[in-house]
C-alpha cells in the first residue's frame, strides 16, 4: 500500500473522526478507503443516469454564496422548474431546486456548486 499525503479542513477532519467512530472503524485510513468506496459507487450508479430527467438538487451553503447560487441558478435557468430558499441561521441557506432536462445539464449544474468551496452540502437525488 503507498501512503499519501493530503490536506483537510479542520472540519473535514471532525467529519472522518465522526465517521470512523460511526462505522467502528479502526483508524483514518480506513475510514477514507471506505468513504472513497462509497463516493466511487454513487459516482458508477450516476453515469449510468442519461436522456431527459427529472432531479432534486439540494444545497447548503453560506450567506456570501449566494451570488454563486443565483448565477449558477441563471446559467442552467431552462433545467430550474422550481426553487425553495430558506435561511438555517444567520450565516447559512438551503436552496432546493427542482430541475428537469437533459441528464448531463444537471450533472453540469451540480457539479458547477460542488466546484464552490463555500457550498457546504450538494444532496442530489434523480427522481
Amino acid at each position: 500500500m503507498k501512503i499519501v499525503s493530503v490536506s483537510f479542513t479542520e472540519k473535514n477532519l471532525d467529519d472522518i473522526r465522526q465517521l470512523k467512530r460511526d462505522l467502528g472503524l479502526g483508524n483514518s485510513s480506513e475510514t477514507l478507503r471506505v468513504a472513497l468506496q462509497f463516493a466511487l459507487e454513487k459516482h458508477t450508479e450516476e453515469k449510468k443516469i442519461r436522456g431527459n430527467q427529472t432531479a432534486a438538487l439540494v444545497i447548503r451553503h453560506s450567506h456570501k454564496t449566494e451570488r454563486f447560487v443565483s448565477d449558477t441558478k441563471h446559467d442552467f435557468q431552462t433545467l430550474v422548474k422550481s426553487q425553495n430558499h430558506y435561511c438555517q441561521n444567520s450565516d447559512e441557506c438551503v436552496d432546493m431546486f427542482l430541475l428537469s432536462g437533459p441528464a448531463e445539464q444537471i450533472k453540469k449544474m451540480r457539479n458547477q456548486l460542488l466546484s464552490s468551496k463555500e457550498i457546504g452540502k450538494v444532496a442530489f437525488l434523480p427522481l
